[in-house]
């Protein structure tokens, strides 16, 4: 009973951590997670929906832009993984020092980067490499930012809006 009793304790312990930390603001949740995912709320569907979509472009030998193919491009990475890969830039464009102030208790955290100038040199000859699979310059690629809203009554595309591009120089 002793040795039960010692397990729920120590478990309890552990679990109530990473518990305490995401309840007082979800970024600062410990990873991996030990928690189950959050916001898995559904959709709304009483309004029109908007969706994000991102694609990636390199320049071809003609200098016109080439859709890249992401199952190429990310060859062994899962593609699921993808958007959030290419919504971080890759990781290239860590800013060092970063503060933010939590949701509920308003204390301010500050955080440094784990990018190493290092493993960003590694980054760029890794996509240089991957833009070169696909026939184009290995100097620059491009993130397409689009907006897709779709219709709550027709369920079709309704509207498809340019957000922006991002545009990474490979060799600076």
């Amino acid at each position: 009973m002793h040795k039960k009793l010692t397990v729920y304790i120590l478990v309890f312990t552990l679990l109530i951590v990473p518990f305490l930390l995401k309840t007082i603001d979800s970024r600062l949740e410990i990873f991996p997670s030990v928690i189950l995912p959050s916001n898995s709320n559904p959709i709304d569907i009483s309004k029109d929906i908007s969706l994000t979509k991102l694609d990636l472009y390199g320049i071809d030998n003609l200098g016109n832009q080439k859709k890249l193919d992401y199952n190429k491009f990310f060859k062994n990475i899962p593609i699921s993984y993808s958007h959030w890969i290419i919504r971080n830039n890759f990781g290239l464009n860590n800013k060092q020092n970063l503060s933010f102030k939590t949701t509920k208790l308003g204390i301010t955290f500050k955080t440094k980067s784990k990018v190493t100038n290092q493993e960003v040199i590694k980054t760029k000859k890794w996509l240089q490499k991957r833009l070169l699979i696909q026939e184009c310059s290995d100097s620059l690629l491009i993130i397409k930012n689009t907006k897709l809203i779709i219709s709550k009554d027709t369920r079709k595309l309704k509207e498809k809006l340019f957000v922006n591009d991002t545009i990474f120089e490979l060799y600076k």
